[in-house]
C-alpha cells in the first residue's frame, strides 16, 4: 500500500497517511492487528468521528484517525515524533495489501445524513421558489 509520511517543522516524522479508497476503517484495524506486538485498545465503531482506532505497540500509544471525520485519507500517528516503532508500523502498512469492507454501518449513517440534508435543501429551494411565485403573482 502506498503511504505518505508527515513531518513537523523540525523535519521529525510524526505519522503517516494513506488513501482510504482502498482500505476501510475496519480494514485499517485488521492491518494493525497483523503486526505482531500490537494491542488494539479501541476498535472502529459506526459512530466514531475522527479517531476511530487506538492501539499500543511496544508500550507506545498510537491513533488511527480520519481528519475532520470525512476525509479521503487516514492518518496513523503517535504523541511523540521520530519513533522507531512508527517507522516499523509504516513499513508494515507499505508491505500490506488493502482490506476493504466492514464499514457498512458507518457508510450507511453518512448516506442517510446526506439524503436528509439534500431533501431539506430541496425543500427550502422549493419553498423560496413557491413563495416568490405567490408574492409576485
Amino acid at each position: 500500500m502506498k503511504i505518505e509520511r508527515g513531518s513537523n517543522d523540525n523535519g521529525q516524522c510524526y505519522g503517516f497517511s494513506f488513501k482510504n479508497r482502498k482500505v476501510s476503517r475496519s480494514g485499517t484495524a485488521q492491518i494493525i492487528e497483523q503486526l505482531e506486538g500490537t494491542e488494539i485498545t479501541h476498535y472502529p465503531r459506526w459512530s466514531d468521528s475522527d479517531v476511530f482506532c487506538t492501539f499500543t505497540f511496544r508500550g507506545i500509544e498510537f491513533e488511527a484517525y480520519e481528519m475532520w471525520g470525512d476525509s479521503d485519507e487516514y492518518t496513523i500517528s503517535a504523541h511523540k515524533p521520530d519513533l522507531e516503532e512508527l517507522e516499523i508500523i509504516a513499513k508494515h502498512f507499505e508491505a500490506s495489501a488493502p482490506i476493504i469492507g466492514g464499514d457498512f454501518a458507518h457508510n450507511l449513517y453518512f448516506l442517510v445524513n446526506w439524503a436528509i440534508f439534500s431533501w431539506v435543501i430541496i425543500g427550502i429551494g422549493y419553498a423560496v421558489w413557491a413563495g416568490s411565485e405567490w408574492i409576485f403573482s
